[in-house]
This record gives structure tokens, sequence and C-alpha cells, in this order.
């Protein structure tokens, strides 16, 4: 693909979806100034005689949307402001691109008025332009100060939208369906071809949201289980069989499970002497460990019950 042939295909986009064909030579004339050749001439007669409609109106300001975003908010964006702090005077559209191994840099982009493409790489194959030499690093600048050049003096223009056969709809920024109430990584505004806009509504979050439920559900149920054993048990095994790893995953924040709770583990009697809890910081959740004074050591030993042990450790340990 030569920097021509991308330069005729951009043109397209700037010329509201018809076909343009690049001159090199408008016109000659002789040393009388007249005309001799004139191959633009001959190129226009012959294009009233085709159809140059290649994109309808609508699917080309579809791509005019695209690639303008580009420059307002991607890759082309740090190079629409010059180091002498000129911006571009007027909506453009561009793409970058790179190829492996850093060895062709692009930036193609457009104006309502002009096309320009700029390329930089090896008429050999192998060698590299350096590391990190991307299109919008090694020539997305010389196209914006290009533009910005070639644009001085001329009035503000914008692309044609077309009145008909276009809806703008407010979607899901991550499913691309219609937004609901569990929507929470945001929304945008995007354009779409009458009758291809989404109909449907976002059910990923809404997936989302019922697994951190049914998770916080059985978190609740486990608390209460293991504030029914504190009544015969001095242990805690609220989260013995719960992967929290899973609550990692789905950004669940247990921290506020803990208020509420911690004040209600001695239901109302004292226990200062036989539990203390602390805090995993990391995780948010309680840990239950048995504390013993050597008061209670007598008591331990000729209890029949185990309520001093801690599951899988033999309760002499204590003794």
């Amino acid at each position: 693909m030569t920097p021509l042939q991308m330069a005729k295909a951009y043109a397209t986009f700037g010329n509201n979806g018809e076909e343009v064909t690049p001159l090199s030579i408008r016109y000659i004339e002789d040393r009388n100034g007249v005309i001799i050749l004139n191959p633009e001439e001959d190129l226009r007669k012959k294009q009233k005689k085709s159809d140059l409609q290649i994109l309808t109106p609508q699917e080309n300001y579809i791509m005019v949307t695209l690639l303008k975003s580009v420059v307002e908010e991607g890759t082309l964006s740090y190079a629409s402001v010059t180091n002498r702090g000129r911006k571009l005077p007027m909506p453009m559209c561009g793409k970058t691109g790179t190829t492996q191994n850093w060895s062709d840099a692009w930036t193609c982009g457009f104006s309502p008025y002009y096309t320009t493409v700029i390329w930089a790489g090896f008429d050999q194959p192998g060698s590299s332009l350096g590391t990190n030499q991307s299109g919008a690093a090694a020539v997305g600048p010389y196209w914006a100060n290009y533009m910005i050049a070639i644009h001085e003096g001329l009035p503000y223009k914008d692309f044609p939208k077309p009145e008909t056969g276009l809806v703008e709809v407010t979607i899901c920024q991550k499913s691309g369906k219609i937004p609901t109430e569990y929507c929470n990584d945001g929304v945008r505004k995007e354009i779409f071809l009458e009758g291809t806009e989404p109909h449907t509504y976002c059910d990923l979050h809404q997936f989302d949201q019922e697994i951190k439920d049914s998770a916080l559900s059985k978190i609740s149920r486990d608390s209460g289980k293991s504030k029914q054993g504190n009544n015969s048990s001095h242990t805690n095994s609220s989260t013995d069989d719960f992967d929290v790893n899973l609550l990692d995953d789905l950004g669940i924040d247990l921290d506020y499970l803990n208020e509420g709770t911690d004040n209600k583990q001695n239901d109302g009697k004292d226990r200062s002497e036989t539990t203390s809890s602390e805090k995993d910081k990391t995780k948010g959740i309680n840990i239950t460990t048995p504390v013993y004074s050597p008061s209670e050591d007598n008591k331990m030993n000729n209890d029949s019950t185990d309520a001093g042990t801690v599951p899988g450790e033999d309760s002499s340990a204590y003794s």
C-alpha cells in the first residue's frame, strides 16, 4: 500500500463518501500561457458519466465521527496542539498506524478541505525506525503541523451531517447496549444508521450485580451461623468454607459487613477473657482467635466439651 493509495482512500471520507482520484498535474501551459494539456478537465468529464458515491452520506458520517475521535481523544490528540501552542483550526479526522518492529509509521487524516498522508519507513524490509517509533510518535506531529499550516486563512468548516437516516442513542460504555440502573461503567452517546441501533438492555452489569448479591447473601448467612455457634464455642469459622478470592475478583469490599456485627459477637455476655478479634486489613474480614488466661487452665482441663480447641489442633496444646 503506497501513501498515494492511502490518500485516495481517506479522501473519500472527506468528500462525503464520493470517490476521489488524485492528480499530480492539473494542466500544462505553453510559453504563451495557452493550456495545451488539461488532465483535470478530462477527468471531470469522465467522472460525470460515473457513479462516484462509494459510501452513502450516512455511512460516511459514521466513519467521520469514528476518525474524529482519534484526533479529539485518541492517538493524535496530543499532536493536535503543537509545542508552539498552535491548534488545529477546525474539525479534522485521522488515524495512526505502526507495523511490526516499528518498521513503518503512518498518519493519515483529512479535513473538510484537504487529505494528508505521511509515511516513514524503508524501501527494503527488515529495518526498524527504532523502539516506540509509532505512527503517533514518529509522524503524528508532522501531520498536525502541516495541516495547521495549509489551513491558515481558510474559513471554518465542519463535516456535513445528513438530516435523515441517522439516530443518536445513549449506550452503556462497556456492553454497547441500552443502559440500565445497574450500569456503573459510564455511558456515552453513539450515532447509528437508522434501524441498526441497539434495542436490548444491558444485561452485563445486572449479571455482575446478581453475583455480588449472591456472594453477600452467603456471607451474611455464614456470619449468622457463626454467631449462633459462639453460644457453645469460642471459635468463629464464618469464612472457613468461603472463597474470599471470589470477592476480590468481583470488587466487593466487606468492611461494611464488619460494622454492626463486631458489636454482636459477644451476644450481650462478657467474653473478654476467652476471645479477642483482630481485623484482617487486606480482606476486611474478622478473624476470631482463642485466647486463654492462666486462671482458666484448670477449668479447661476439667471441661468435658471441646470449646477450648481450634479446629485441626490438639486440645492438649492449651493445657
